[in-house]
């Protein structure tokens, strides 16, 4: 069993009086939840607590295999990274909130028993987009820079080549010619790419919300997490686009997220 972890507080709930239980996304893409006894603090020493969402804690785990194998339990832990503006955003903290609730969807359950895990890497690009919009996140807000549509668009776009899932944008799926020479294209969910309007039977238009995300996605695509600053999204509708296009790839309901209202 592996017995030293790393990861991203993503959910707690609370366990009796001073304990709690964290789900924690792991540095492999993967989520393990784990008891912490006395995990709330408090006690005659009133000590703080240090398992807050969106910290990264390191654990030491009891090579113990419960009679529930999806629960394991810490015996010691120690913060390795901590926001302090997050949550003094009230905007930004619902956003940290939304990521969280698209992970624990999108994320597998790890087997820490498992002799073979370390082979398995195919969702490492989930923990290292999280962890780099938690720590951006943490520095737009430090530095009075945050704007909540351009931080989401940055994570849904780069959670979405992460996964595999980015629409194909080089050409028509239909016709085959450069979306460029259009001025009104389409999200095709169901192609997983971009058609344009000739070819949808739509009418020429005005530039759209649909070209609009393809000229974002195809200009942000090499940029670097630290370069949102040169990104302004000013209209919701790309991210509610980007989004319904995620939730159809893995048949999630848009409306079954508790937190989309306070972010789009």
């Amino acid at each position: 069993m592996e017995t030293r972890i790393e990861g991203l507080v993503i959910s707690k709930v609370i366990y009796r009086e001073r304990d709690l239980i964290c789900h924690l996304l792991l540095r492999n893409g993967k989520t393990v939840s784990v008891m912490f006894y006395g995990g709330r603090g408090g006690g005659k020493k009133m000590k703080p607590s240090t398992l807050e969402l969106g910290y990264m804690i390191k654990a030491q785990l009891k090579n113990v295999r419960q009679t529930d194998s999806t629960l394991y339990t810490a015996s010691e832990w120690k913060t390795l990274w901590i926001h302090e503006k997050i949550r003094s955003n009230h905007n930004a903290f619902y956003l940290m909130c939304f990521y969280f609730e698209l992970l624990s969807r999108l994320a597998t359950q790890d087997d820490l028993f498992d002799e073979h895990r370390d082979f398995d890497n195919s969702l490492e690009g989930i923990f290292k987009v999280t962890s780099n919009a938690l720590f951006y996140l943490e520095e737009s807000v430090d530095k009075n820079n945050f704007k909540i549509q351009t931080q989401l668009f940055f994570y849904l776009s780069r959670l979405i080549f992460e996964l595999g899932i980015a629409p194909m944008d080089d050409y028509c799926l239909f016709c085959k010619k450069n979306l460029e020479v259009f001025q009104g294209i389409n999200l095709a969910f169901e192609h997983g790419g971009f058609i344009c309007f000739d070819c949808s039977g739509e009418k020429e238009s005005n530039e759209n919300i649909g070209k609009l995300l393809w000229r974002l996605l195809r200009g942000t695509r090499k940029f670097k997490y630290a370069d949102y600053e040169k990104v302004k999204i000013v209209d919701k509708g790309i991210n509610q686009l980007l989004f319904d296009y995620l939730c159809y790839q893995f048949n999630f309901s848009r409306d079954s997220f508790k937190s989309r209202s306070f972010v789009f």
